[in-house]
């Protein structure tokens, strides 16, 4: 709402929009608030005078909704996540999910898939785009998608006070898929966190 830049002797106080028509014992509060020569309880007389006014202007406090980076394309250099996803919903889920799929936005070195099922991303898969390249095998590629797909069917849940993402019943599925070792020895392998592709 207010914020004060203190540059030797010289401040800069910065007000929020609803400040714009403030009345004039309202200003005054603010500049007696960030002013050093004003005495402790007059800048606490002022301080409840700012606080105040923004609750009976809190209406006008406009919030701004995070803007959801959704990149809507997902075929890559490499990977068609589109197509791979589709495949595998038909092959193991019965085309019964319905899940947004594309590449992440950034690189991580850490991480390298996701699901969302909350907030402006909910449903979406986002594959880290590091891993566009033909150093990466194609099976690697389906059981990471084929992994984050099935958070939509197990989703997460608090047992004990803890968040459990991957249950008995999701790692017991994700055994199932083909060539589910040769993937993880591959992960283990490539991508380790000094080592990654």
């Amino acid at each position: 709402m207010i914020s004060c830049k203190r540059n030797f002797n010289k401040h800069t106080i910065r007000l929020h929009n609803i400040f714009k028509n403030a009345p004039e014992h309202v200003l005054d509060a603010i500049l007696k608030t960030y002013t050093s020569f004003t005495r402790k309880s007059t800048r606490t007389a002022c301080r409840k005078i700012i606080r105040n006014f923004i609750t009976q202007n809190q209406h006008r406090i406009v919030h701004k909704q995070k803007a959801c980076r959704i990149l809507l394309d997902p075929v890559g250099k490499v990977f068609d996540l589109g197509e791979i996803y589709n495949n595998l919903n038909i092959k193991y889920f019965s085309s019964s999910l319905n899940i947004h799929i594309t590449w992440s936005h950034k690189s991580n070195k850490r991480l390298m898939g996701t699901w969302k099922d909350t907030g402006l991303e909910k449903n979406l898969i986002r594959i880290n785009r590091l891993l566009d390249t033909k150093k990466v095998p194609t099976y690697y590629i389906n059981y990471l998608v084929y992994h984050e797909m099935l958070h939509e069917v197990f989703k997460q849940r608090i047992v004990n006070g803890r968040i459990q993402r991957h249950p008995k019943e999701f790692r017991k599925l994700e055994k199932n898929f083909p060539l589910y070792k040769k993937a993880c020895e591959w992960q283990k392998e490539k991508l380790s966190y000094k080592k990654l592709l």
